[in-house]
């Protein structure tokens, strides 16, 4: 037999009704609470995510294109440094805390 989960008072999925009708420890955060920080936690590093990615991407799909020769070679150049600014801003980064 299985328990039906079904949304507790908040809208929150609780589980099964057993447990939700338990007593809570008040010190335990709010699961909308929680869920509210991973969303802005996931939402943060995405957006560090597409940033630091931003100029390697670029420039790699300029590189693709086959340009001449004097400027696929300033590109290649350009995406050396753009890799290693990319890899001193995440060695940088520091993870964020969630719960």
């Amino acid at each position: 037999m299985t328990a039906a989960v079904r949304p507790g008072e908040n809208g929150d999925f609780d589980g099964p009704p057993e447990r939700s009708r338990g007593a809570t420890s008040e010190s335990a955060p709010p699961r909308r609470s929680m869920l509210h920080r991973e969303a802005a936690a996931l939402a943060d590093y995405s957006q560090r995510r597409e940033a630091l990615l931003r100029e390697v991407f670029d420039l790699t799909n300029e590189l693709v294109a086959f340009p001449a020769p004097a400027r696929f070679l300033a590109l290649q150049k350009q995406l050396g440094q753009a890799i290693d600014h990319q890899a001193a801003q995440l060695a940088a980064l520091t993870p964020s805390a969630v719960g």
